[in-house]
Order: C-alpha cells, then sequence, then structure tokens
C-alpha cells in the first residue's frame, strides 16, 4: 500500500492523473469505471490478494490494460495481467520478518518514474511542482 501511494505521489507531481488505492470498496469503484485507455497498476508482492486480483480482473472487463507488480510467477495476478513485471520475493527466506518485500517494488518504482521523466512533458511538470513546493511562501496572517 504504502509503494502504491509513493507511485501515486509521483505520478501526479508528473502531471498525470493517478489514484493509489488500498481500500477494497475503492478498488472496485475505480475499476468500474475505468474506460479503454486507462491503465491499471496492480501491486501485490504474492500476486494472491483477492481484492487487488477481483479489482484488476474488473478493470480488464472494462476494456483497461492491468500491468501487475508482482513477487511470484505464477499467481493469479501475474497470470491475469496484460504485462506483468516480476520482482524477487521474500519467500525464499526463512523467516521473512528481516526481508522487506517493498524494496524490490520500489526499485521497479523508481524505474518507471525515471524513464516517465524522460519524457520531456512529465519533466516540466515535475519542476513545476517542484518549484511550487519549494518557493511557496505560506502567509502567517
Amino acid at each position: 500500500g504504502y509503494t502504491a501511494k509513493e507511485l501515486t505521489q509521483r505520478l501526479i507531481r508528473m502531471g498525470i492523473a493517478a489514484f493509489g488505492m488500498t481500500e477494497s470498496h475503492s478498488m472496485y469503484i475505480s475499476s468500474g469505471i475505468v474506460e479503454k485507455n486507462d491503465v491499471i497498476l496492480a501491486l501485490s508482492a504474492t500476486g494472491n490478494t483477492a481484492e487487488v486480483n477481483s479489482a484488476a480482473k474488473a478493470g480488464q472487463k472494462q476494456g483497461a490494460t492491468v500491468i501487475a507488480i508482482t513477487g511470484i510467477e505464477d499467481s493469479p495476478l501475474y497470470q491475469l495481467s496484460d504485462l506483468a513485471l516480476l520482482v524477487k520475493n521474500s519467500n525464499f527466506v526463512d523467516n521473512a520478518r528481516f526481508i522487506n518485500s517493498q524494496f524490490a517494488m520500489t526499485y521497479i518504482v523508481d524505474i518507471i518514474t525515471t524513464l516517465l521523466l524522460d519524457e520531456k512533458d512529465h519533466r516540466t511538470k515535475m519542476d513545476q511542482t517542484i518549484e511550487l513546493i519549494t518557493n511557496n511562501k505560506f502567509d502567517k496572517h
């Protein structure tokens, strides 16, 4: 969920309409109103999260493209997605509590946003938002 929120913030700052959702009802509602030019970027470490998978399927029925970032190749999310980005998962470690599966997903988010910033319009919007934030003087009166 935190990785999805981070990606959402980055995309918004580039001028890309994005909505990061972690609550199942919001996922279902949004996936029910997407259109064929929309993209659902579904993040799930295991690819077995029922709510994420159901929302992704519903979005596909509406014509949206589903891109998955997941750690398990034979998972339901990996199998249903139009494009899947496979990341390392922590299942190979005896005690997964010490390995954070978000690291690999965050790395993919870094790659995606870096590639998007190669596009001039996205870079311009990002620069504008950085300038707005750093130069904004709040009126204290």
